[in-house]
């Protein structure tokens, strides 16, 4: 839980400084975010896109976690960041790129800005793919299918180990 508070306020620039638990009336556990003014959030009372980058962060604690004690395995994104600023999307592209030693981050985005800010948040440190953006399924003479992804043409982003900048 530790880990991911850290990842969390990392992502929101420090609007959050960490999360907490906290006991309702009923004795039922509840995650909350903790606020540099002292003030706990509630998860239903955040925003759509805290909510969103607090999934994050806990799935990249996670990943993280079980990348140092078993077999690293790579972590699979398709446009994250819909409901994240510029800002908090490069946060978030920092935080997955430091975690690439234990975690092979992929990203799938159709948002050009994405591109644009992770290239400026890593450098050369983002591997861009642009994906063409016709959809097909083909058969083929054995009967299997085979298909091409299209529509607003894909970006795929891996990005490498990185060090704190």
């Amino acid at each position: 839980m530790l880990r991911a508070g850290e990842l969390f306020a990392g992502i929101t620039g420090g609007t959050f400084l960490g999360l907490g638990q906290e006991f309702d009336d009923k004795d039922v556990l509840h995650l909350i975010g903790r606020r540099p003014s002292g003030e706990d959030v509630h998860v239903e009372s955040m925003s759509e896109g805290a909510r969103d980058q607090l999934y994050l962060a806990l799935r990249l604690a996670y990943l993280e976690d079980y990348g140092k004690r078993f077999e690293p395995i790579p972590f699979l994104g398709d446009d994250l960041f819909m409901t994240f600023d510029d800002t908090r999307t490069m946060n978030a592209l920092v935080a997955l790129a430091g975690l690439s030693q234990d975690v092979q981050p992929i990203l799938f985005t159709h948002h050009k800005h994405v591109v644009e800010v992770a290239q400026e948040a890593l450098g050369g440190d983002v591997d861009v793919m642009e994906i063409d953006s016709t959809v097909r399924v083909m058969r083929q003479p054995n009967g299997a299918s085979a298909v091409e992804l299209g529509g607003d043409a894909a970006r795929l982003l891996t990005l490498e180990h990185v060090t704190t900048r």
